[in-house]
Parts: structure tokens; C-alpha cells; sequence
């Protein structure tokens, strides 16, 4: 006759709560090589905010059940395993799971569910969280991962989950629902949100909650996916949830909304700690969803490219300064100033000709375009009206930017950051600095300063102690140093601020593109210059490198801005005062040198690879 070998599971609660527990009496001595079958007891909690399961259902009874289809894999201390499946109690507190043990040697470790592979070895237990969770209104069937330690066969195991779940409640106007097919979701510090786990698991560890862990080749992204079940938001809420390991939005998070054909059309991101603790909910605001022109896809930078055409449907991005940068909870958000290039008394010096409608939501900031080509600087302020950040708004001629390899391969774009077309000059940067400064605009004479509204908003002050934060702060304003005294944050090694293996939070590109590497544009070849229009003209990608001017305070310590006669190109290639730039004229094809960081000049960018 065979024998049965019976074990209790009971899911924990969170740390901060009580919920009442009993655990079963031990359970008889096990038989070698028996199959076993696994009694299994779930526990609720009934406040909203820590209710702890390996299945969360939005309901006001119990908060747990185990499910059909449900499986776990128990672990060997030697590392074999075995997968149990659920044979009774689906949609219950109590279940039982039979299977057979690959080996009877203890102590065990369960890993729920049994489909993410779990393995033990050299006292790790192994195993995959997937990119991709399959979308529901609760948390769908395997959403939770849950690991135990079983010290003998007549303990009980108690589960403990790795993950909490971050909740989200959608709404959409009852004029313009939207369909939901996908969520992405994404951890602003950067926090691995799916991959390779590894566990710390031994006897000296018996409490999981204790174990230490770590997510290897993944990412922050996270996929929560409705394409077999479609969600179409209204007037009445409807909540989401996602399974997020413990520890992570530490810095808050951003949430990606895609309808039914798989475009993204609105984005939430949350500045908040929304730190996720093991077993507990973790709510964002309610939001509404509509339909916007997604900015930042790519990734977060200070200067997003727009279309000039008027369109009713406005653009998003969210508030963030600048690549790997921080969430921002601005007071504000403001059209702080516009150019349209060489075109004089635009608007009666009036904003609004370029960019409209600049408004701060729910950790975004939205506008639309008037129809005509330009720039424009968003500002983002805090209660004081103190500047927090900015971000450079680029509309360029015939609505896009293109781009081509130049003569070494590296993919460049067709115009200088901010130009309206590729014959003509963009703005000016200090170097590390992300900040537009206007430029001589070639009108014939290529001497004439483009135009702003507000008219003289863009200043210049003497000021040798200005570092990047105060230049965050002042936008509009071009720091002047004397170049001969040494001493101006912008005359010594400032803290590299474009240089970097990766895109720093200071540079001045729009998504997917940074400041070249001095590298980057050697091994050039150019035609003969082009004395019409001050340029010349890339061989191999055939693009135009216009003459732009410089900014600079010039030894008679005058602020000066020079005709566009002459060519300065930013590198990020940078050294303890001066930084790598491409220079060139009517007598000099372009070539690299060094030049004072303090100086304003153009800026080329190229591909982010």
C-alpha cells in the first residue's frame, strides 16, 4: 500500500501588518520513493495596502486563492528537483499538489511557480522573471514568485514573495475611450525589473525574507501585456497591477500606455519613492488617459524634436532631467522663450508662435505645436519660481531630422543641433552645458543674431564661480570668464560633464543621439569650400558643415558673438581646460583642436551607439 507524504504551505504576511496565522500539526514520517502529495494553505490579509498572496484578486472577501493550472517545483538540498501540480481546492485557501520527489534528502526548497525554471546549486537557488507578464485586472496565474525553506519533511513551509505589485487605477473620458493593449513600465533608478535571479538559500538562512538576491541580464523595462485580453478605458476605473521585485522604484517609475494597434499614446511618471516592499500593494495616483505624441520613447534627453505642423494632437514627455536623470515635481511649467531662426518681430515678440498649451501633469509635461517652423525652451520651476530644468523643443525645417555615415562610418545628423536646415548654422553650447544660446543666422550677410520672444532674453554675465548647477538654473544666461585668469569653473576640469562612456545628463542631443567623441570626426574627407555658403561638404555622407560662429568674452572683456564665417563644432573629448573641438574656414578644411570650454560653439550630434 502506498503511502502518502503530506507538507503545509502557508503564503507570509507582510512585515508590517498582522494577520492572524495556525499553522497544521506536523504531518507523519515520509516513505522513501513515494509519491507525495502537497496539502497547501493560503493566508489573507484584509487591508488594502498589505494583503500578501501568490494571487491578489480585487475583491473585497478573501485575498488568496491557489488556481487551476497552478504548479511548484520543490528542490532537493542537492539541487534535484521536481514539479508538483494542483489537483484539488482551485479557488481556494486550501489546495493539494501531488508529484513525486527526485530525492528525499533534506533540507528542501519550494519555488513558485514552477515555470520559472527554478534550479539549486553551490547554495543558490536559480531562476528566470520574465520581461513579459500576461495582463489582467488582478494579478494573472504566476505572477508572484514565492520561494521556501523546508528544514525536514514534517515542517511546514511557509512561502515568502519576492515581489509586491504595483497598482494603477486607469481612467479615460467617457468622449475618447482608449483601448489598453500593453503597459510598459519602467524603474527611474535604473533597477532591474526581470532577468537571471540568484538566491542566497541555506540552512543558516532559514527565513527567506532574510535571503540576499540579485537580477543579472535584464533590464528596467517591464512588459504587462493585453493583447488576448484588451482593456478599453472609460469614465469607470479600472485597475491594473504588475509584479515588481522588492527594492525596486526607489526613484519613482513611468508608466507607457499602447492602444489597440500597439501605439504608444500616453505616459504617467511618478518622481515618488514608490519603493516596492515584498507582499505589499504599492498604489500610483489615479490617472486619465488620453491621446498624445510620445516624446521620450527612446529614452529621456533636454531636447526633443517636433513636427512645425499643426496638429490637435499634442505632445508628451516626461519631466526628467535629462538622460539617467531624476524625476521632476515641478510647482510649473512654462514657455520660457522661441526663435524662428532669421525672421525679425515674429508675433509682435509675443510667445506662442511657436509652441502653445505648455501645461505640468502627473509627472509629465505636454504642449502643442502652431504650425510654424522654430525652437522653444520649456522651463520647469518650483514654488520660489527658481528654474529646476529645462528642455530645448526643436522644430526643424520640412518637419524631420535625417542622417548619414559619414567617410569613418559613424552616423551623423544632416544639420547642427537646433539648424533649421542643413545649409544653415544651429545654436551655440558651452561646453557640459545643456543649454541653446542663439547664433548668426545665415540671411545673406551672416551677421544677423536670430530672433527670440521675449526680444533680449538671452543675457550674458561675468561670473567665475557659476558651476552646472547655477548654469541649470539660468538657462538664458551665457557665463562669461576671463580666459586668462584660470580661475572659472568653465576654465578648469568641470566635471566632465559630456564626457563618458555613456550619454551624460547634460548633453545637449535629442534621443538616440550625444556629442561626438573627438574621434568620432577624424578620418573625415571634405570637398573644396563653398564660399557662397560658408560650408563644406562631408564626401562620403554628403552632408553640409555650415559655418556657425562662436560665443565668447573676448580679451577686451567685452561678450561677443562672431559672424558665421567660420566653423566650431563641440566634441565631448575634454581635458583640464580646454575640450576637443572640429574647426574649419575658407583656408582650412575641417580638423580637430582644443579651444577654452568657456566658449560657446555648434554642435554636430551623432548616432548614441
Amino acid at each position: 500500500m502506498k503511502k502518502l507524504w503530506f507538507f503545509t504551505a502557508l503564503a507570509s504576511a507582510a512585515a508590517l501588518y498582522s494577520c492572524t496565522r495556525e499553522l497544521p500539526d506536523a504531518v507523519p514520517e515520509a516513505a522513501e520513493g513515494m509519491q507525495v502529495t502537497f496539502r497547501a494553505r493560503m493566508e489573507s490579509c484584509q487591508d488594502d495596502e498589505s494583503r500578501t498572496s501568490l494571487h491578489y484578486l480585487n475583491t473585497t472577501t478573501a485575498a488568496t486563492w491557489w488556481q487551476a493550472g497552478d504548479k511548484i517545483t520543490i528542490l532537493s538540498n542537492g539541487g534535484s528537483g521536481s514539479e508538483f501540480t494542483l489537483d484539488s481546492g482551485s479557488g481556494e485557501t486550501e489546495a493539494t499538489f501531488t508529484g513525486t520527489l527526485a530525492s528525499t534528502a533534506a533540507p528542501f526548497f519550494a519555488v513558485y511557480p514552477s515555470s520559472l525554471g527554478a534550479t539549486k546549486g553551490s547554495g543558490k537557488i536559480n531562476f528566470t522573471l520574465s520581461q513579459t507578464q500576461t495582463g489582467s485586472v488582478t494579478a494573472a496565474n504566476g505572477m508572484m514568485p514565492a520561494v521556501a525553506y523546508i528544514p525536514t519533511a514534517d515542517d511546514a513551509i511557509d512561502f515568502m514573495n519576492l515581489c509586491g505589485l504595483l497598482r494603477l487605477k486607469l481612467t479615460a473620458p467617457a468622449e475618447a475611450p482608449v483601448t489598453v493593449s500593453r503597459l510598459d513600465i519602467y524603474d527611474l533608478s535604473g533597477a532591474m525589473l526581470w532577468g537571471d535571479v540568484q538566491l542566497t538559500a541555506n540552512a543558516t538562512l532559514a527565513d527567506p525574507s532574510t535571503w540576499g538576491w540579485s537580477i543579472a541580464n535584464g533590464d528596467n523595462h517591464l512588459i504587462i501585456d493585453f493583447s488576448d485580453n484588451l482593456k478599453t478605458l472609460g469614465a469607470t476605473a479600472i485597475t491594473f497591477y504588475a509584479a515588481v521585485p522588492k527594492g525596486a522604484l526607489s526613484q519613482g517609475v513611468r508608466v507607457v500606455i499602447f492602444n489597440e494597434e500597439g501605439v504608444a499614446v500616453d505616459e504617467f511618471c511618478s518622481g515618488k519613492d514608490l519603493t516596492v516592499e515584498r507582499a505589499h500593494i504599492k498604489p500610483m495616483k489615479p490617472a486619465s488617459v488620453g491621446t498624445f505624441k510620445l516624446l521620450d520613447l527612446e529614452g529621456s534627453a533636454n531636447c526633443y524634436i517636433a513636427s512645425g505642423t499643426a496638429n490637435e494632437t499634442p505632445y508628451k514627455f516626461c519631466a526628467i532631467s535629462g538622460p539617467g536623470g531624476a524625476a521632476l515635481a515641478p510647482a510649473s511649467v512654462e514657455d520660457l522663450w522661441e526663435t524662428i531662426w532669421g525672421n525679425l518681430g515674429f508675433n509682435n515678440g509675443n510667445l506662442g508662435y511657436v509652441i502653445s498649451d505648455v501645461a505640468y501633469d502627473k509627472g509629465t509635461v505636454s504642449f502643442n505645436t502652431c504650425g510654424h517652423d522654430g525652437c522653444a525652451v520649456i522651463a520647469a520651476r518650483d514654488a520660489g519660481a527658481d528654474i529646476l530644468w529645462s528642455w530645448h523643443i526643436w522644430l526643424p525645417g520640412g518637419g524631420t531630422v535625417g542622417s548619414a555615415a559619414l567617410t569613418n562610418g559613424v552616423v551623423c545628423m544632416d544639420r547642427a543641433l537646433g539648424a533649421r536646415y542643413s545649409t544653415t548654422s544651429g545654436f551655440l553650447y558651452q561646453w557640459g552645458r545643456k543649454d541653446p544660446f542663439t547664433a548668426v543666422y545665415h540671411t545673406g550677410d551672416y551677421s544677423t543674431l536670430m530672433t527670440t520672444n521675449p526680444a533680449n532674453i538671452i543675457t550674458d554675465e561675468l561670473n567665475m564661480s557659476a558651476d552646472i548647477a547655477w548654469s541649470v538654473a539660468h538657462p538664458t544666461t551665457f557665463i562669461d570668464i576671463t580666459t586668462s585668469s584660470n580661475q572659472g569653473y568653465w576654465e578648469k576640469d568641470n566635471a566632465a560633464t559630456w564626457d563618458g562612456t555613456v550619454k551624460s545628463q547634460y548633453d545637449p542631443c535629442p534621443p538616440g543621439w550625444r556629442v561626438p567623441s573627438s574621434a568620432q570626426f577624424t578620418g573625415l574627407s571634405f570637398g573644396a569650400w563653398d564660399a557662397t555658403n560658408f560650408l563644406y561638404t562631408e564626401t562620403a555622407a554628403s552632408l553640409k558643415f555650415v559655418s556657425s560662429g562662436r560665443r565668447y568674452y573676448n580679451s577686451q572683456n567685452k561678450h561677443t558673438v562672431d559672424k558665421a564665417t567660420a566653423g566650431y563644432l563641440w566634441t565631448r573629448t575634454n581635458g583640464t581646460k580646454q575640450a576637443t573641438y572640429l574647426n574649419f574656414n575658407a583656408s582650412t578644411s575641417p580638423k580637430t583642436a582644443n579651444i577654452n570650454k568657456c566658449f560657446g560653439l555648434g554642435v554636430r550630434c551623432v548616432l548614441d551607439e
